[in-house]
């Protein structure tokens, strides 16, 4: 199969022999992220400990390297390849691996395995073709145990609590009942061109709040007025304390899960002060939205949402305690799950259709066909609109939101002869299926218009095999209304700066595990003050 790397923007350096490597060893896989020096004499706790895991690793890896793993790179005796682990780009620097390894490659971090699958062909194989092995997680201790997401469906292994989950999400956001939220669909993106309106320049802003809007209006019933609401902090700070947690690599408790029985108190165990403060955070995030869900429901004003729906049939006295934590921990799967996919493809789509005003034109010509000057496009006009379809199809494989797919085998596996561990973390390299495309780094939406259209991203990006998200279809319904009532309402164009000069913005992005536009700067105006109108009226009605 033809490699799926074309080119990128981004180099890498590979990390020095072991002769070159300094005394101080800088890297973040020793207790906490922070530069950890093994001491030339003296017997510190900190360095027993570790030396006693070193050893421990060595007979783990040792015992491993007995067996026909994928290649991979440089590896350190007794310790691994944590050199291997970039702090950000991850997708990036595992893709260029390709032409190296081939198709899969493999890496060890005090005995823990990582796999990384750089090919459509492995990736099918493995996470669809043999799901039944690859649907698990692989255990991450400070995520998981620590700071408390190991009941979210994110990092639920495979079994009975993950299946029941999947199935109250499914039950909500089946396809034949999506008809029953457009309404809260409409009324929150309403909300932000009302915001784009009033203040442009804050466009990124609007996108999270509006977008959260919807979403906590759907899971909780919740009516958010800005981005300072608290269902949208707890939200932000969730996604950059998750994406900390779940780091490859960076925390020795996730390869030496006993070390979560250190003490705070006890040196180089900082780890357990970090994982202290984000389970707080967690803790509000899972559960503080869900009581409001009962005082409303007691007080008779709770609004028709996911989290009601699963309450309805029960009473306090009736629920299970175990029933009480999976409706709890479903609903905040949902809000948090919901948010990430749609949030980062609204703010990609306004940096695209900055640079690239003609295809901008092209979709304003498709959405003023259905519509009139004055009236905001519904769902109904949103669905029925191919082009805008199209781009966003070419968002998805632009730039998908989770550029790696993340499963565990349950057992041991043989792919092309290479053993693949029994808890390992395999990652999908998703980004680089996207960029097995003719030109794949131009944006080009009509590459999936036509009688032959290019393989669809929606098929991949939304997860495979029996991890593939439940909320697809809501996503892209979203994100086709967002698409089509912005186009109705604005032109967007490049920013101007203090010498009146055109800047055209750059592609770039930050995050880990979930992509998202750098931030950029670009002007929004209105497309006339008749479509300006009807924006103030439909503002004025819901006050």
């Amino acid at each position: 199969m033809d490699a799926i790397m074309p080119k990128y923007h981004y180099t890498f350096v590979e990390p020095p022999s072991l002769l070159e490597l300094p005394l101080t060893l800088r890297t973040n896989m020793l207790f906490n992220s922070t530069t950890f020096s093994i001491p030339a004499t003296g017997q510190s706790n900190s360095a027993i400990i570790v030396g006693v895991l070193v050893l421990f690793s060595a007979l783990l890896v040792s015992n491993a390297r007995k067996r026909p793993l994928p290649p991979g790179p440089f590896s350190i005796p007794f310790v691994g390849s944590p050199f291997s682990v970039p702090k950000s780009r991850y997708h990036i620097h595992y893709a260029n691996w390709f032409d190296k390894y081939g198709p899969i490659s493999y890496f060890g971090i005090f005995g823990r395995s990582f796999v990384v699958l750089n090919d459509e062909e492995a990736i099918n194989e493995l996470f669809e073709r043999r799901s039944k092995i690859y649907c698990s997680r692989p255990r991450m201790t400070m995520a998981g145990d620590l700071v408390g997401r190991d009941k979210s469906m994110l990092f639920l292994p495979y079994g009975d609590r993950f299946k029941e989950t999947q199935r109250l999400l499914h039950i909500f956001l089946r396809q034949s009942a999506l008809s029953q939220h457009y309404s809260l669909q409409e009324k929150a993106m309403q909300g932000l061109l009302s915001k784009l309106l009033s203040s442009p320049e804050n466009f990124e802003r609007h996108v999270r709040s509006s977008v959260s809007s919807a979403i906590v209006r759907l899971v909780y019933g919740h009516q958010i007025l800005d981005h300072t609401d608290m269902f949208v902090t707890l939200a932000e700070s969730l996604g950059t304390l998750t994406d900390e947690a779940a780091e490859p690599g960076r925390w020795l408790v996730d390869s030496f899960p006993v070390l979560r029985f250190i003490p705070a108190w006890f040196p180089g165990a900082s780890f357990q002060r970090w994982a202290a403060l984000a389970r707080e955070q967690c803790r509000k995030f899972t559960r503080l939205p869900y009581e409001e869900v009962k005082t409303s429901m007691n007080a008779g004003t709770c609004l028709p949402c996911f989290t009601r729906d699963l309450l309805n049939d029960s009473t306090d006295s009736s629920l299970t305690e175990e029933q009480e934590d999976l409706f709890m921990y479903a609903s905040a799967s949902l809000y948090i799950g919901g948010t990430n996919t749609v949030i980062s493809p609204v703010l990609l789509f306004i940096l695209m259709m900055c640079r690239h005003p003609e295809i901008q034109r092209n979709a304003q010509r498709e959405v003023d066909a259905v519509t009139s000057e004055d009236n905001i496009p519904r769902m109904e006009d949103a669905l029925k609109l191919p082009f805008i379809k199209c781009i966003m199809q070419e968002l998805f494989r632009f730039a998908p939101p989770a550029p790696l797919l993340v499963h565990s085998p349950i057992e041991d596996d043989i792919y092309q002869g290479f053993l693949i561990p029994k808890g390992s973390m395999v990652m999908a390299n998703v980004w680089g299926m996207s960029r097995n495309y003719p030109d794949p780094d131009s944006f080009n939406p009509d590459r999936f218009a036509g009688t032959s259209p290019q393989r669809d991203p929606s098929e991949y990006i939304f997860g495979l095999g029996r991890r593939a998200c439940p909320g697809d279809e809501f996503t892209r319904s979203t994100l086709l209304l967002a698409f089509a009532q912005i186009l109705w309402a604005f032109n967007i164009s490049e920013a101007v700066d203090s010498a009146g000069n055109s800047v055209r913005p750059e592609v770039d992005y930050v995050g880990g595990y979930i992509l998202q536009p750098a931030p950029f700067k670009c002007t929004i105006t209105p497309r006339s003050s008749v479509k300006a109108a009807a924006i103030r009226a439909i503002d004025d009605a819901a006050e």
